[in-house]
Parts: structure tokens; C-alpha cells; sequence
């Protein structure tokens, strides 16, 4: 299939390109162009806020939803696949498809770059303490004994400060 740019004056080609996919979802070209402004709006949550930057990821889209768990027979889902090009979000895989069970979550295929792009933009939210020596974990836990004495009257189970014991 020649890739298909998702926009409304390709929509008869998208619906043409869908053909006889009319189970569930995926079966008129809005709906793919509702796929798309979802896959942006994921990507720049992810961190991938400029288009340049969203350029070369492919996300596939699978229909159907969930079934219940004691259904067994394998069902058809259609998947959709789209690009992020330079110009746009392009339409490059419809089939139809057997799966057993729910049918797949987007799948999101990102390059190298938009990964570290990602990963930096998720590790703002922490910072890492550097790893202690042996010695200052052992010194660490010596500096702790007391709290763990069994023989300190205090640290027992039944202790209980004064002022509950006089209320009690």
C-alpha cells in the first residue's frame, strides 16, 4: 500500500484504503484522523512537543477493545498503522487481523533519539543518591544498633510512651 497522508481531503481515500474493515472501529477516515491527533497528543506528553521532533515514530492501532475472559474462539481486530513524517501523519498498513482474547493497546515504535528525548523528560522527576561503600553501610548500620537492641526496654512491642500508659 502507498502511504496515505491523514487529513480531511484524503478521507475517500482512507475510507476506499479501509474497504470492507467495517467491524468495530477503523471503517471511515475521521476516525483515523482521530488516531492520529491521539498519537500527538500521547507523543507530546511523552516530551516529543515539537512535529520535527515527533518525525519517524509509527504507532499501530488495533480494534475490538476488551472481551470477556471466558471467551475463547480467536476473533478478527483491524489494524491500523501510521507514520509521523515530516509533513504529517501518513497512513502505511490496514489488515485485518486473528487475536484470542483483548485486543492490543497502541502499540508506540519511537526512534533512538525520541527515546532519549523521553527517558531525559521522565528522569526530571528524581534524582539518584550515589551508591554507599560497604564500610559506610556497615558504619550506617552500627549507628542504628540501639533501635534494634532487643534488650533496650524501650524498643520491645508492648512499649508504649507514659502519657498512653496514664490514659489507658
Amino acid at each position: 500500500m502507498r502511504p496515505i497522508k491523514i487529513d480531511q481531503k484524503n478521507e475517500a481515500k482512507i475510507a476506499a484504503q479501509l474497504g470492507d474493515l467495517t467491524m468495530h472501529t477503523f471503517s471511515q477516515g475521521y476516525q483515523v484522523r482521530d488516531l492520529a491527533a491521539a498519537a500527538s497528543s500521547y507523543l507530546t506528553k511523552l516530551g516529543l512537543t515539537s512535529q520535527a521532533s515527533q518525525k519517524g515514530a509509527v504507532v499501530t492501532f488495533s480494534s475490538g477493545g476488551s472481551v470477556p475472559s471466558a471467551y475463547k474462539w480467536p476473533r478478527l481486530t483491524n489494524c491500523v498503522q501510521i507514520e509521523r513524517r515530516a509533513t504529517g501523519w501518513f497512513l502505511t498498513s490496514v489488515e485485518r487481523t486473528s487475536t484470542y482474547g483483548d485486543a492490543d493497546q497502541p502499540v508506540y515504535t519511537l526512534t533512538s533519539e525520541q527515546d532519549a528525548i523521553c527517558v531525559a523528560g521522565f528522569r526530571k522527576g528524581w534524582t539518584v543518591n550515589p551508591v554507599q561503600s560497604a564500610a559506610e553501610t556497615a558504619q550506617d548500620l552500627e549507628d542504628t544498633a540501639h533501635l534494634r537492641d532487643k534488650s533496650n526496654p524501650d524498643m520491645h512491642r508492648g512499649y508504649r510512651p507514659k502519657f498512653l500508659k496514664e490514659t489507658l
